[in-house]
Formats: structure tokens, sequence, C-alpha cells
């Protein structure tokens, strides 16, 4: 009902507005009909005619003043009514915000809490299995250093022992050699007495060594003999001379 009536009186101040509108633009045409029929036969036709005209605008507004007034008041009743229900509306949002807005903080701390914690113990984890690769690395080090250093002293011990056996080898070579040189004397001074006949020089092929003539071994057997003309072709053949 109170929204009816507040309609109807806004359609009613519109109108008395058009009126008014009207009135006022067109002043000439009801001052020209006032003073041609209301004033026609009066002494004083322009006088009347416009003092009907002005109270007649002054009674339509006061006809409109009131309601004018009240619209006013409604209208300012509704924009504090509305300010009212801005300011309560926003109250009540900022409170609710601000609620959530400590809840959300504080899910946040408890989670940047765990977020923290799960950290160190991934830091930790990560150190741990760092220290192991690092002793494992250390040890894998000194194991191929100690591999290496009994490389080195196998080496040096199979050079001494191919050093050693190398020696022996000569030295049974050389003790042979003098053996065979000693057995080949030996036998010469039992064989053919005769083989200085035969040339100047005369190697055995045995020890492949040559005599001259006036050496211990000169006189050979003669199947061990080699005659050569001079020092030289024996030298040449691959004979050494006697030291005896």
């Amino acid at each position: 009902m109170r929204i009816f009536m507040n309609g109807e009186s806004k359609m009613k101040n519109k109108v008395v507005k058009i009126i008014m509108w009207i009135l006022f633009w067109f002043y000439l045409i009801p001052y020209y009909l006032v003073k041609k029929f209301l004033f026609k036969k009066t002494s004083h036709p322009i006088l009347w005619a416009n003092c009907v005209t002005l109270g007649l605008f002054f009674v339509l507004g006061l006809a409109t003043s009131p309601n004018t007034h009240t619209t006013s008041h409604q209208s300012a009743q509704k924009t504090t009514l509305t300010k009212s229900k801005k300011v309560a509306h926003k109250t009540a949002t900022e409170t609710i915000t601000k609620k959530v807005g400590t809840d959300e903080l504080n899910k946040e701390k408890a989670r940047a809490k765990v977020l923290t914690q799960e950290e160190k113990n991934k830091q930790a984890e990560y150190d741990k299995l760092k220290k192991q690769l690092d002793n494992y690395q250390e040890k894998e080090e000194k194991q191929k250093q100690e591999a290496e250093q009994e490389r080195k002293a196998a080496e040096v011990q199979a050079q001494k022992e191919a050093a050693a056996k190398k020696k022996e080898i000569e030295e049974a070579q050389k003790k042979a050699q003098q053996n065979q040189e000693t057995n080949n004397d030996s036998s010469s001074s039992q064989g053919d007495l005769y083989t200085a006949n035969q040339g100047t020089i005369v190697g055995n092929r045995n020890s492949m060594i040559y005599h001259v003539p006036g050496q211990a071994g000169y006189h050979m057997h003669s199947a061990n003999a080699v005659y050569f003309n001079s020092e030289q072709d024996a030298i040449n053949a691959g004979y050494r001379k006697a030291k005896r």
C-alpha cells in the first residue's frame, strides 16, 4: 500500500511539473486568454491579466510544495536507509573478511611450518646421502691408490726377478762357455798334433775360438779344426782369439 501511494505521489508531482513548465514556457497563452475573455471590458486589462496569471502560478506552486517536500523527505529517508544498509553490510563484510582472513592466515602459518619441517628433513637426508657418497668415493680412491702401489711394487719385483734371472742365466752361460773352453783345450791337447801343418791359423768350430802358433790350444783334434790363412779371416768368420 505504501509503495502504491509513493507511486501515485510521484505521478502527481510529474503532472504538476509538466503543467508548470507549460505555463512557464507558454506564459503568453494564458495571459492572452485571461486578458481577452476575463478582463476584456475592464479599464486595465493588462495589469489584471498579469496578476491573475501570476496568482495561478502561485496557487499551483503551493499545491505542489507539500508533495514535493514529502517526496524529498521520503527520498532522504530512503537514501539514509540505503546508506545505513550499506554501512551495516560493509561492517559485516569486514568482520567476516577479518575472521576468514585470520583463519586463512593461521592455516597458512601451519602449512608453512609443515613445509619448513619437511624441507629440514629433506636437507638432513641430503646431507646424509652426500656424506655416504663422499665416504664411498674416498674409500674407492684409497683402494685405487693401494692397487696402484701394489701394481708398481709387483712391477719392481718382477723387474728385479727378471734381472736376477738374466744375470743368473748370463753367469750360467759364461760358466758353461768357460767349461767348454776348458774341455776344448783339454781335448785339443789330446788331439791330432799335426793340425798346424794344415794352415797358419787354427779355429775350434765348437768354441768359435782361433789359435795362433805357439798357443796352448793350437794343437787340437782335427775333427774340430777350422783352418784360416790369417787372423782377419778368422775374425771375419766370427771367431775370436784365444787368451792363452
